[in-house]
C-alpha cells in the first residue's frame, strides 16, 4: 500500500478485491460489510480524531432457517474476542437487541458492540495515509478471521452447499444430553433459555439470559480462537487483589476471580477431561476457551473495573513496601524550590487526621505576610489544646508556614508570628521546616502557647510521614529522596 492511499482508494479496493465485502465511506467514516451469512459489519467514524468504533451481527432469514439467536451470539463473540486479541486489541461492550416483538424473551434479534478501548494509533486524521494503513490492516485480520471461522464450523454459503451437498439441520431444542450436562451445573429458567443445535454452521448452542451465561460447543472454533490466542504474547495476566488484570499495549480488562473460579468449574464438568483454560475479557462478558466448549459470562470486566482493581493493588504495593523495603534515611537536595515544598506539606497535611480544607493562600516568600497555607483543624480529632479563649470551638483555622532551608531555622527566618496570627485572624499557628529549629526559637513557639494554638514540623515529622505515604514521597523527587535498606 503506497502512501497516497485515500478513503475512497481503499473501499473501492476492497469492493473490487475482497470477495464478499462491501465498503462504504461517509463523512470521517468508512464502514464494512462481510458477507450476508456472517451478518457482520464494522462502522468505524471519527469526531475530532477521536474513533468510534462498532462491531454489529444481523443475519437473515433468507440464508438459514430457524431461530437465528445462536448464530447472533455465536458470530458475535467469536469476532470480539479476535478483535480483543488482534494487534489493535479492541475492548467491545456488548448490547444484544432482543426480539423487536417483544413477544419472545430468549430471542437475540440482532447484537450492537460498542468500542470502549482500542489501540492509539487508531487516533488520528482519517484522512492521513498512515492511518488508512492501520484501518486497513485491522479491517483485513477480520476478513482473514472470517475465512478460519467458517473453515472451523462448516461454511454454508451457496458455494459450498453445493460442492457438499450440505443440508442445512436446525432443531430448535440442543441434545439431551448436552442440556442435562449443563443443568447440572446451571440455574435453569424455562422462559429465559434459548437452545439449539445447528448442523451448518455446526454447534451445540445454549444461553440463559437469566444468569447471563453461554454456552457453544464446537472444538474447531475453540481451537481457532485458541490458536490466535497463543499467538498474541501481547495479553498479559496479573494475579491482583481480588481477580486477575488482563493487560495489553491496548486494552486493560479486570475478572473477578469467584467468576473465573465458577467458569473454570463449568468447564471442567463439561469437558470429557481437564482441560488448560484461555481467558479473554471483554466490557461486560468474560469467555472461557476449553479444548471443546467456549463459556460467556456477563460480568463488569471492562476498563473501569480495572482501574478499581488497579487502586486496590497500589494501596496492598504500597503497604507492602513500607512493610518489607521501609525507607531507613533520606537524602534532602541542597536547593529545595519553595514553592515544591510547599506543594509537598500541603499533600501531608491533607493526609493528616484532623486536617481539612487545606489550601494555598500564595507564593512562597512573595509578599504573603508569612502565611503559605491555611488549613481547618478539627480540635477533637487532632487532639489540639483547649485554650480559654477557644473553649467554644470545634475547629480553629491554622496558618501553616513553609520554609525550605538548608539549615537550621532561627527567629531571623520566621516573620513576626504574632502579627501574622492576627492579620489573618486565624486561631493558630504551624510552621514547617526541611531541616531543624533553633532552640530559641523553640523557646519562642512554646511561649505563644500560651495564647495560641502552636504546633511545627521539623524534617524528622515530614520523614516519618513520607514512609506512611510513599505514594507521595514518589512525586518529590527534587525535593528528597529515599535511601532503602534491604536488610
Amino acid at each position: 500500500m503506497n502512501n497516497e492511499i485515500t478513503l475512497e482508494a481503499l473501499a473501492n479496493n476492497i469492493n473490487s478485491s475482497w470477495n464478499g465485502c462491501r465498503a462504504t465511506i461517509g463523512d470521517k467514516s468508512i464502514r464494512l460489510e462481510l458477507n450476508s451469512f456472517t451478518g457482520i459489519q464494522i462502522s468505524l467514524s471519527y469526531k475530532e480524531n477521536i474513533p468510534n468504533f462498532v462491531l454489529s451481527c444481523k443475519t437473515t432469514s433468507w440464508n438459514y432457517d430457524g431461530d437465528r439467536t445462536d448464530l447472533h451470539d455465536v458470530i458475535t463473540l467469536a469476532f470480539a474476542s479476535f478483535l480483543r486479541i488482534n494487534r489493535i486489541g479492541i475492548s467491545f461492550h456488548l448490547i444484544y437487541a432482543m426480539n423487536s416483538m417483544g413477544l419472545i424473551e430468549s430471542e437475540i434479534d440482532f447484537t450492537h458492540c460498542i468500542g470502549i478501548q482500542y489501540n492509539s494509533k487508531l487516533i488520528g486524521d482519517l484522512n492521513s495515509p498512515q492511518l488508512i494503513t492501520i484501518i486497513e490492516e485491522l479491517l483485513l485480520s477480520v476478513v482473514i478471521f472470517e475465512e478460519f471461522f467458517w473453515k472451523s464450523v462448516g461454511c454454508f454459503c451457496n458455494d459450498c452447499k453445493k460442492k457438499s451437498n450440505l443440508v442445512e439441520f436446525f432443531n430448535w431444542k440442543a441434545p439431551p444430553e448436552f442440556i442435562a450436562k449443563i443443568n447440572r451445573i446451571i440455574p435453569y429458567n424455562e422462559t429465559r433459555v434459548n437452545s439449539c443445535y445447528r448442523r451448518h454452521p455446526s454447534w451445540n448452542y445454549y444461553r440463559n439470559f437469566q444468569e447471563g451465561i453461554a454456552v457453544i460447543e464446537n472444538p474447531e472454533l475453540v481451537g481457532v480462537i485458541k490458536s490466535f490466542l497463543v499467538n498474541r504474547a501481547e495479553l498479559k495476566k496479573v494475579n491482583s487483589i481480588n481477580g486477575y488484570m488482563f493487560i495489553s499495549d491496548s486494552s486493560n480488562n479486570y475478572v473477578n476471580r469467584n467468576t473465573m473460579r465458577l467458569m473454570t468449574k463449568y468447564i471442567n464438568n463439561l469437558e470429557p477431561v481437564e482441560s488448560a483454560i484461555y481467558w479473554i475479557p471483554l466490557e461486560n462478558q468474560v469467555i472461557a476457551f476449553g479444548t471443546n466448549f467456549m463459556i460467556a459470562k456477563n460480568t463488569k470486566s471492562g476498563i473501569e473495573a480495572f482501574r478499581v482493581e488497579k487502586e486496590k493493588l497500589r494501596k496492598r504495593h504500597q503497604i507492602e513496601s513500607r512493610l518489607v523495603f521501609p525507607p531507613s534515611t533520606f537524602i534532602w537536595n541542597e536547593k529545595i524550590n519553595g514553592k515544591r515544598f510547599e506543594s509537598l506539606v500541603k499533600e501531608l497535611m491533607e493526609k493528616e487526621r484532623g486536617f481539612s480544607n487545606v489550601r494555598k493562600s500564595g507564593l512562597t516568600n512573595e509578599g504573603d505576610n508569612g502565611r503559605d497555607l491555611i488549613a481547618q483543624v478539627s480540635v477533637r480529632e487532632y487532639g489540639l489544646v483547649e485554650l480559654e479563649n477557644l473553649k467554644a470551638k470545634t475547629s480553629l483555622k491554622i496558618v501553616i508556614q513553609c520554609k525550605a532551608h538548608n539549615r537550621s531555622i532561627g527567629k531571623a527566618l520566621v516573620k513576626d508570628i504574632r502579627d501574622t496570627i492576627d492579620l489573618h485572624e486565624s486561631d493558630g499557628y504551624f510552621l514547617v521546616v526541611s531541616n531543624y529549629i533553633t532552640s530559641s526559637l523553640i523557646s519562642h513557639l512554646e511561649s505563644l502557647k500560651k495564647a495560641y494554638q502552636v504546633d511545627w514540623w521539623t524534617k524528622d515529622e515530614i520523614e516519618l510521614r513520607l514512609k506512611q505515604n510513599e505514594e507521595i514521597l514518589l512525586r518529590y523527587s527534587d525535593v528528597l529522596m529515599p535511601i532503602v535498606s534491604h536488610h
